[in-house]
């Protein structure tokens, strides 16, 4: 007489220890077999192949079952809501971009990482160590059109919905999707499209912030300590990418300090509850400090910290610029659009306060003001004196800075209105910002026509040069020279209309997307084979190329705009330009 079947079918109680039948999931296990409840779910289907085995009591090891119930239980437990809210800020915020992801657009930095690719630690020299390790393990280092635009923007939505739960915004599916394409659309994301080598890893950033502040806030909730790990891993990671997350990081710890005391919970317990976030920052910040000391740093741009005799000074600075910032205007954000963004920002405000009750009113106001100095956090301690770009445009309203503040502080005001509003406040709340969110696309639009007529000038402007140049006596594409581009023009302001009272920035309209710097990598891309072997200064030409650029040289398109000496090409593209390249002469 056979043996009684065991729980999973086979030979139970014969003492043998076999594979009876292989199972795709856990639908398949016959009738009455116990299973997880969390296991009982459609998404589990088909995730793993798993064979029962019966063991001398009849038991079935359960490895196989238990990975599959866990992951059908976080399935399950992951609200469609988010998924919807996902896909349609996803489709919009592509949609509002999708002139810039059709036409290949690259910025002044960028051509070498276009023609060529850039290793996982190619920002160390700079203090960024991790900056390029997303593009490497992603995209083996290259600038590829429409993947690094497409992943780039998922990064940054699901970023953002990821903060609209930090901060708890009422979970419903146009909520997140509101909040995500308010955000991800404010002119500030331009600046990182500019610069195509950087835009994965820092549109991808608010993601990292944001699911290592969720991993800090869990190892407390669910008290597992072991979360403050990941979540330290992932705040390092995002320093060593890119330092100034410093004022994402500070507006969302204190953002959530802000929510937490306006919905009921007194001053000091709301502010309490962050600081173990804020020692898991502090401990990043001195991981990272520590990576930079075996870094080979051969530009202190980025982690130049303030000195103690600047402190004051840039304390004044700083308390103005975090009010200021609000009237400044920019290309692409003119005056009346900041004052709509502003009185957004003061109705969220408003709306707090209506919550909080007249007695909160101080603590709010201190905890704002916090917000506003954390938006300001990376300009604060950064000490840009003697630096070039300084002397270029005001760092006191830089939008890649203000890409990780001041942008923050307008989505802190959104998240306000959709927690704290209710009845009709709430329904012209949403109204303005669906307004602002369209003008916001309008106005990134605009910029995006703007940059594709100014790159497409400024490469046939250099496809002239180089038919110029072939046509100068003695030129000989199959020798090489070096390249001395005196200059440098920028041809999207000629499509642009300027408004009063503008900051210049150079990201978003100044700056040539063909570098000054190396210009010798763009002229190579007019040949089969490297012409230009490397770059030259005015110091190094002789006594005829010297008297050429003092008595001779005019700005391009004049004919004495371009001339050789020797294995040196002279090229003159602006009296700007050629003005500091006479004081740099010494014949």
């Amino acid at each position: 007489m056979p043996a009684a079947p065991g729980r999973y079918g086979g030979i139970g109680q014969s003492g043998n220890f076999r594979p009876v039948r292989e199972y795709r999931s856990v639908w398949e296990l016959p009738a009455g077999t116990k299973v997880p409840v969390s296991a009982e779910t459609p998404g589990c289907r088909k995730i793993l192949t798993f064979k029962t085995k019966t063991d001398q009591k009849g038991e079935p090891p359960m490895r196989y079952l238990e990975i599959e119930a866990k992951i059908a239980g976080m399935a399950k437990n992951l609200d469609r809501r988010y998924i919807r809210a996902f896909w349609i800020a996803f489709a919009l915020v592509n949609l509002a971009f999708l002139f810039y992801t059709v036409n290949f657009m690259f910025g002044d930095h960028d051509w070498n990482y276009v023609r060529g690719a850039s290793a996982w630690n190619e920002g160390a020299f700079e203090g960024r160590p991790l900056h390029f390790v997303l593009q490497a393990v992603l995209f083996d280092g290259q600038v590829l059109p429409f993947l690094n635009s497409l992943f780039s923007f998922a990064a940054l939505v699901l970023g953002y919905i990821l903060l609209a739960r930090y901060w708890q915004v009422p979970l419903t599916t146009f909520n997140y999707a509101l909040f995500a394409v308010f955000a991800a659309v404010l002119p500030y994301t331009l600046v990182w499209l500019y610069y195509a080598k950087d835009m994965l890893i820092n549109l991808s950033l608010p993601l990292v912030c944001v699911a290592s502040l969720l991993a800090a806030s869990a190892a407390i909730s669910s008290k597992r300590p072991w979360l403050h790990v990941p979540a330290m891993a992932l705040m390092l990671f995002a320093f060593a990418s890119y330092a100034a997350v410093i004022n994402f990081y500070a507006v969302c710890l204190l953002g959530s300090a802000f929510f937490a005391y306006a919905a009921g919970k007194p001053f000091w317990t709301a502010v309490r509850e962050k600081t173990l976030p804020a020692l898991d920052i502090l401990a990043a910040l001195v991981l990272y400090k520590g990576m930079l000391a075996f870094s080979v740093l051969t530009s202190s741009y980025n982690t130049r910290i303030i000195s103690w005799d600047y402190l004051p000074q840039k304390l004044l600075e700083t308390c103005s610029a975090m009010f200021m910032q609000f009237v400044t205007p920019l290309p692409f954000m003119e005056y009346k659009y900041k004052l709509l963004l502003l009185a957004f920002c003061l109705l969220g405000l408003a709306a707090a306060v209506c919550r909080g009750g007249v007695r909160k009113i101080p603590g709010l106001l201190l905890l704002a003001l916090g917000l506003l100095f954390a938006s300001k956090l990376a300009f604060f301690v950064a000490d840009e004196r003697g630096q070039i770009l300084a002397e270029l445009e005001n760092f006191a309203f830089v939008p890649r800075l203000d890409f990780y503040g001041l942008a923050s502080i307008y989505a802190f005001a959104l998240a306000c209105l959709l927690r704290f509003s209710s009845g009709k406040f709430r329904k012209a709340a949403v109204a303005f910002a669906v307004i602002i969110a369209f003008m916001s696309g309008v106005r990134d639009m605009y910029a995006q026509k703007v940059w594709k007529l100014g790159f497409d000038a400024e490469m046939k402007a250099h496809e002239r040069i180089v038919a110029r140049l072939e046509r100068f006596p003695g030129f000989d594409a199959r020798r090489k020279y070096r390249l001395l581009q005196i200059g440098s023009f920028s041809l999207r302001r000629n499509y642009y209309r300027r408004t009063a009272g503008e900051e210049i920035s150079l990201d978003l309209l100044e700056t040539s997307f063909t570098p000054e710097f190396m210009s010798r990598i763009v002229y190579n891309f007019y040949y089969p084979e490297d012409v230009f072997y490397d770059n030259a200064v005015p110091g190094e030409l002789s006594k005829a190329g010297q008297d050429f650029v003092r008595n001779r040289a005019k700005p391009w398109p004049s004919a004495d705009a371009v001339y050789i000496d020797g294995d040196i090409v002279v090229i003159v593209l602006t009296e700007e330009g050629l003005e500091k390249a006479r004081s740099l002469l010494y014949f």
